[in-house]
């Protein structure tokens, strides 16, 4: 269940006000954040009615969550790496295999098949982590 385990953790941190109080805070969600992307209109339209939970993001659930990062292990087919891209864009997403679980190989085929091109794959590899930790820079 970790995809769903990760949508309710993600879910939670938003309906809660975490992701608005704690900006500051670059969450990185692993396996592209589960279902979250897929269904981020039903998360956001559930957080648009009910007023408490709107209260506590001034800047709207979406914008909440397309400050999130998130990584591609087990997750580059078009269904769930596509619906990343929309949501949050090529700069939130760092390279994630599942090593030990998985051998890299099977997170790699699926990022070149994509349509990358290859700035964004290099940001994706390398970057855009370079980016979340400065102090890695060699």
């Amino acid at each position: 269940e970790y995809m769903f385990d990760t949508t309710r953790a993600i879910t939670s941190l938003l309906f809660s006000g975490t992701l608005s109080k704690y900006r500051n805070v670059k969450f990185i969600f692993s396996h592209a954040g589960g279902a979250t992307a897929p269904i981020v209109e039903r998360i956001v339209r559930l957080a648009n009615l009910d007023k408490k939970i709107a209260a506590r993001l001034p800047d709207g659930p979406l914008a909440e969550l397309k400050r999130l990062y998130f990584d591609t292990a087990t997750s580059t087919g078009p269904e769930n790496l596509g619906a990343i891209m929309k949501l949050a864009g090529s700069d939130k997403i760092v390279f994630g295999s599942d090593y030990p679980f998985l051998p890299v190989q099977a997170t790699l085929p699926g990022l070149l098949k994509f349509g990358f091109n290859a700035d964004e794959l290099a940001r994706l590899e390398r970057g855009n982590a370079l980016q979340l930790f400065p102090r890695l820079r060699t």
